[in-house]
């Protein structure tokens, strides 16, 4: 299970700060905190012992993301690591950012709909006739009947995306608003992990194998996979990438004129930033519009039942009273 955005961020920040001050790595390593410090330490200590960068990666295997590997591998190999580490850094925050303010986004209609399960078993004790019976052991029963399956459902939920489980990327990609967001997204990661494989000194080929491997998206492993085969043959990615639908067609305009150019690290850095604002703009409008029909859902719900609430008292009444 990986870290968290925020604490990623702050582990590459603080270690690009070390190795800027001409720390070695080992002694680099065990000067950043956030993840568990027996995976620092056992990173550290293989360092020491004279192993590679990515052997000492494989010491984190429950934190660092696989995607990120292969292009600190390569950054360390060219002498780059530190640029690399900050560009993960200040990625990793504004993901951190981002979602963070769609969490925020859902807040208040998730606390209505947990006001309104409160609400909800006591109008079940009403009796128009005697009034409100109340009786503890209802309550909690009635409550924890509409409470443990709404936490236990969002608690499988988050596990599994924190896992990165694949049925959870399955039934989300078929959602409107979050296939959207995945799609974009997983472009982003493949074209940011890309770039810092050619800027790290990795041959177009196998950049592109690797990139592809790390994706999520099964149509961007299978291009990384094709284009790895036509430029080992020599041929210009750019040339081929109208082939593969997951590429939009602004997208293969600015690769191949960054091709063209001699300028594709720069302009795959701008499709990697391009495409990361796309991606965050379906995930707002997907958590605006769900927790919109949410607060509408909740709204509804509960003007039902206070309707309800005055149309028995006013059923009650008119029984009672003559006119």
């Amino acid at each position: 299970m990986s870290l968290g955005h925020k604490k990623l961020s702050l582990w590459y920040l603080q270690l690009a700060q070390n190795l800027d001050a001409g720390l070695p790595l080992a002694q680099a390593l065990r000067g950043t905190g956030g993840p568990p410090a027996a995976s620092i330490e056992a990173m550290a200590h293989w360092v020491e012992g004279g192993a590679s960068v990515e052997q000492a990666l494989l010491r984190s295997t429950d934190w660092l993301p696989k995607a990120e590997r292969p292009f600190l591998t390569s950054a360390a190999a060219a002498g780059r690591l530190p640029l690399t580490l900050r560009r993960l850094s200040e990625r990793h925050l504004q993901l951190h950012a981002t979602k963070l303010h769609v969490a925020l986004s859902c807040a208040y209609p998730l606390l209505l709909l947990h006001l309104a399960v409160l609400v909800y078993p006591l109008l079940r004790m009403i009796d128009w006739g005697h009034g409100l019976q109340w009786s503890a052991t209802s309550y909690l029963l009635n409550l924890g009947t509409l409470l443990l399956p709404l936490w236990g459902g969002a608690l499988g939920v988050f596990i599994l995306i924190r896992r990165e489980s694949p049925f959870v990327r399955t039934i989300a990609s078929r959602v409107p608003g979050l296939g959207g967001y995945l799609k974009a997204q997983a472009l982003s990661d493949f074209t940011f992990a890309l770039g810092n494989l050619l800027d790290a000194g990795v041959i177009i080929a196998q950049a592109w194998l690797l990139a592809g491997q790390t994706s999520l998206s099964p149509a961007l492993r299978r291009a990384g996979e094709a284009i790895h085969d036509l430029a080992t043959a020599g041929e210009a990615p750019g040339l081929h990438l109208h082939h593969f639908p997951c590429f939009p067609k602004d997208y293969m305009a600015l690769y191949r004129a960054g091709e063209i150019n001699g300028q594709l690290d720069h302009n795959l850095r701008l499709l990697a930033g391009q495409t990361q604002e796309r991606a965050m703009l379906c995930l707002k409008v997907a958590a605006r519009s769900y927790s919109t029909l949410l607060f509408l859902f909740v709204a509804g719900t509960v003007a039902y039942l206070v309707i309800s609430t005055y149309a028995g008292y006013l059923h009650l009444l008119s029984s009672v009273l003559p006119f």
